[in-house]
């Protein structure tokens, strides 16, 4: 699954899970390939029956939580990440994650109370993608808070870290496309990296396309702006709350405005 493997990956969960229908792991595992693979449905029953076989699983419940705020549920993130907190207390990741899903309801309060927390927290694993996903997760905490130079200087160790991941390379662009603060903005960069990023991805995510519309529109060029965010709204498996999202930023890019990605409570 690393190496982008999905038919391979999934014969073995499959066959995983056939030898033991009861490894809680495989179904979580599986889950987060199908929800890469935007098998929403399939993913959703996969990570219940890992909660199901294994009550106290932490991941995963953090990564069903990451599900839901994909498809713009953020009410049905936050208790899941509750849970992951209550059985990993000091998981930054955790933290992150729920602060950054009360910003998005509007809660500003408790998600800078989970962003403070957040930023406290160091991460503590050596392996480079998880290290790469807690620099990921504290730039957002970071963002929360305000201190966006710290956001940038994570999610650049991020990519650092892991330099041939798709994900960690778009959260950049998305970053420096959408940042509210001019000073940290950099369209040039942004659209080097979402170009890179789509490439990378052979042009099949549409999340990737989405940056790189974003991109487009910090360096002014709204065509290019518009017609990108179109080709992301052509993903048939995109969430309905996505979907609008992606829609009110191409009525944006028609006007020939940037979009602003605020997390930080400001207007």
């Amino acid at each position: 699954m690393l190496k982008g493997w999905h038919e391979k990956a999934l014969a073995d969960f499959n066959e995983a899970i056939r030898i033991d229908p009861t490894y809680a792991r495989a179904y979580c595992d599986r889950a987060d390939l199908e929800d890469d693979l935007r098998e929403s449905d399939k993913a959703l029953r996969d990570y219940d029956r890992a909660i199901q076989l294994a009550p106290d699983f932490q991941r995963a419940y953090f990564d069903r939580a990451v599900y839901f705020a994909r498809q713009g549920e953020y009410e049905r993130a936050i208790p899941d990440l509750t849970r992951s907190i209550r059985l990993l207390p000091d998981d930054l990741d955790a933290y992150a994650a729920r602060a950054k899903d009360y910003a998005k309801l509007g809660d500003h309060e408790r998600a800078v109370a989970d962003a403070k927390l957040a930023v406290k927290l160091k991460p503590t694993t050596e392996i480079y993608l998880q290290r790469a996903r807690d620099l990921h997760l504290r730039a957002t905490a970071y963002r929360i808070i305000g201190q966006q130079e710290l956001a940038a200087r994570d999610l650049r160790e991020a990519v650092r870290l892991a330099p041939d991941d798709t994900g960690t390379i778009d959260a950049l662009a998305w970053f420096l496309a959408t940042c509210p603060e001019e000073r940290v903005r950099n369209g040039t960069e942004a659209v080097s990296s979402a170009k890179k990023a789509c490439e990378m991805s052979h042009w099949m995510d549409s999340g990737n396309i989405d940056t790189l519309a974003a991109a487009y529109a910090e360096v002014g060029d709204f065509e290019q702006a518009t017609k990108y965010e179109q080709q992301s709204l052509n993903d048939p498996s995109l969430a309905p709350k996505a979907r609008k999202k992606r829609e009110e930023r191409l009525q944006l890019y028609k006007l020939r405005k940037p979009y602003r990605d605020r997390l930080d409570g400001s207007s």
